[in-house]
């Protein structure tokens, strides 16, 4: 059975992907504006700062009046949101937005793309005469609006996370998370970790999704312990000994030596500590090796189903690739990792 998704993903238009962002929007405002709030100022940056929701304030004196008993007042603020598969933003566009502007406390133009512009390239885009009328522009991606839901909720907000993961596997179905090369998912594997490290091999339910991660992790005893480059994504079903449908997610070539280490998982599987039968309605995740590390967790609460991790946070946010995996799995090995609350 087809998972059902919260994002709809049968259209490639950006009115698409702009309703999505505006549905995942909407729906943590709807659990918590407080949250939405937070939300917000998380992808800002302190580029600008809203106050969601009223604010309630005893004997505080109104402007040039008396002091009331009470008032109850709201921060008036306007976000206009323009939206882009890459980033071919333009000046006329922009200039044309700011019309939308009134006499708001806070105004904001989004600029959301598949990647942040640069300060230079967006100095280029602002009108000739730089009349903002006091509005803010701020470009951030779609990837940037991911993690600060991620950042901003608790790891027991389950409903929530579920909710963004969905909305990452929307954009990444629409090719606007072009910063893949950079993301390790970690997977739960504490009762597959034998047959896991033995293959390189990861296995789990179709209707879990993929993701274009570039690296694989395996996850167990609050501790990342093994690392490994992802080199295909494979479906297949194992019958009367042999691989059948066989097909990689990625368009790629399945080699001889990627089938006869599914196959042999497969087998392993069954009699392992898990004792699951993956011989149909699985996806094989194939890496190089796995490396072994000890990537730890400081903070309570173990991950759910899986976690990812944007290696630049750990290994520099300047870098434009990565060093080798084992490299990486060696870097990692001294280091925690954490969620805040």
């Amino acid at each position: 059975m087809s998972k059902v998704h919260y994002f709809p993903r049968y259209h490639q238009r950006e009115n698409v992907i702009t309703n999505n962002t505006l549905l995942l929007f909407n729906l943590i405002n709807k659990e918590s504006p407080v949250l939405f709030e937070a939300v917000l100022n998380t992808l800002f940056e302190e580029q600008a700062e809203l106050s969601i929701g009223i604010q309630v304030e005893q004997q505080g004196r109104i402007k040039h009046g008396t002091v009331p008993d009470a008032n109850i007042s709201q921060q008036s603020f306007r976000l206009v949101i323009e939206t882009k598969r890459g980033t071919e933003f333009h000046r006329g566009q922009i200039e044309g937005h700011l019309s939308a502007f009134g006499d708001e406390a806070v105004k904001v133009l989004l600029l959301l793309g598949n990647e942040r512009i640069n300060d230079p390239t967006l100095n280029k885009l602002l009108p000739t005469d730089h009349d903002l009328r006091g509005v803010r522009i701020i470009s951030r991606s779609f990837e940037d609006v991911i993690r600060a839901v991620r950042e901003s909720t608790s790891e027991r907000d389950m409903e929530l996370r579920d909710l963004v993961d969905d909305y990452r596997q929307f954009c990444d179905s629409m090719n606007v998370l072009p910063w893949s090369k950079y993301w390790l998912r970690a997977n739960t594997a504490n009762r597959s970790r034998a047959e896991n490290l033995k293959y390189g091999v990861y296995y789990e339910s179709l209707d879990k999704g993929t993701f274009d991660h570039h690296y694989l992790g395996l996850y167990g005893d609050k501790e990342v312990f093994a690392i490994g480059e992802m080199v295909n994504s494979v479906k297949a079903e194992l019958k009367d000994g042999e691989l059948v449908n066989v097909e990689s997610d990625k368009g790629k070539e399945v080699t001889a030596d990627q089938r006869d280490r599914i196959k042999a998982i497969i087998s392993a599987a069954k009699v392992g500590i898990g004792g699951y039968d993956v011989s149909k309605g699985c996806r094989f995740f194939v890496v190089d090796k796995f490396h072994e590390t000890h990537f730890k967790k400081s903070t309570p609460f173990p991950i759910r189903k899986w976690r990812d991790f944007d290696l630049r946070d750990y290994l520099g946010k300047d870098l434009n690739e990565l060093p080798p995996v084992a490299e990486i799995a060696k870097r990692l090995q001294s280091m925690t990792w954490e969620k805040t609350l």
